[in-house]
């Protein structure tokens, strides 16, 4: 009996985990329905606006661009706050590794997300800064907050230039761990055959507004890919999860049933046997 115990046991806290699994699933599908289409959207938006700040790089090839007073690279890693979504965190940690990073003393790393910073550490990578529940939060003011900190200094020359290292949705089975400059603002590689045009105020008066719209529309956009990536990577994990605790679930309700059945033919035996005794 001490088995069928320990196996009920057994099939007790699988049932309940499947049922946490399959509540997390649900849950991301919602989020990762409602964001999917707006990461399209914005995707869309985004090609033309690349496209007009290429052009207008292109009309204005000198630019203005911050001289820098310290050559100083800041790195922002898009990771999650929550686990349970696969190798959503490890595999972006692994591609940020693998970029030639350059001089420690000459890198600053910010992280959001509590998950990327334990796999950082585990690594032994200095982390300057952790921001949790920023890009999951129920507004956005943390998340511009940082822009705005990030613009800002680059402006006033204390940073090189800003990267964002994140995981880009493609499918709902892939998110692929990419990276893009932030600072300085770069739209599509420079239009080589625009038309120059005149345009009023100027071009470079022109582009003193587009580049910071840009910039900021651009790390929205890294924020909504790396959310949108984390709920689809979460619904595969959940999806297998639940998927493996169903069959090992079946496997369990085989054995339950076949010690079950042996102990009940092995009473059997014994009564008959002891009826027989008796004759």
């Amino acid at each position: 009996m001490a088995d069928l115990r320990s196996i009920r046991r057994r099939i007790t806290s699988i049932r309940s985990s499947q049922k946490i699994a399959e509540a997390m699933r649900m849950v991301s599908t919602a989020r990762f329905t409602r964001l999917e289409s707006k990461l399209r959207r914005h995707r869309d938006y985004m090609s033309r606006l690349a496209e007009t700040v290429g052009r207008m790089q292109t009309m204005n090839r000198k630019g203005d661009r911050p001289k820098a007073l310290k050559q100083v690279a800041l790195h922002v890693l898009f990771s999650s706050d929550r686990g349970l979504c696969g190798g959503f965190n490890q595999n972006l940690v692994k591609y940020y590794l693998a970029q030639p990073l350059g001089n420690p003393g000459r890198r600053e790393l910010i992280v959001l997300g509590r998950q990327g910073t334990g796999f950082l550490r585990e690594r032994e990578i200095a982390v300057s800064r952790e921001l949790p529940k920023v890009l999951d939060a129920p507004t956005d003011e943390a998340l511009m907050a940082l822009f705005r900190e990030l613009s800002e200094r680059y402006n006033a020359g204390g940073i090189a230039e800003v990267v964002l290292f994140y995981n880009r949705f493609d499918t709902f089975l892939t998110q692929t761990p990419t990276s893009r400059r932030l600072f300085p603002v770069e739209g599509v590689a420079m239009v080589s055959d625009a038309v120059e045009f005149k345009c009023e105020p100027s071009h470079r008066e022109l582009g003193n507004h587009l580049y910071p719209m840009y910039a900021e529309r651009l790390f929205r956009l890294t924020a909504m890919e790396s959310l949108v990536a984390e709920h689809a990577a979460r619904m595969n994990a959940m999806s297998n999860a639940s998927r493996n605790a169903s069959e090992l679930l079946e496997k369990l309700r085989l054995q339950y049933n076949k010690i079950r059945q042996e102990k009940i033919t092995l009473e059997l035996m014994e009564i008959i046997a002891g009826t027989e005794a008796q004759k």
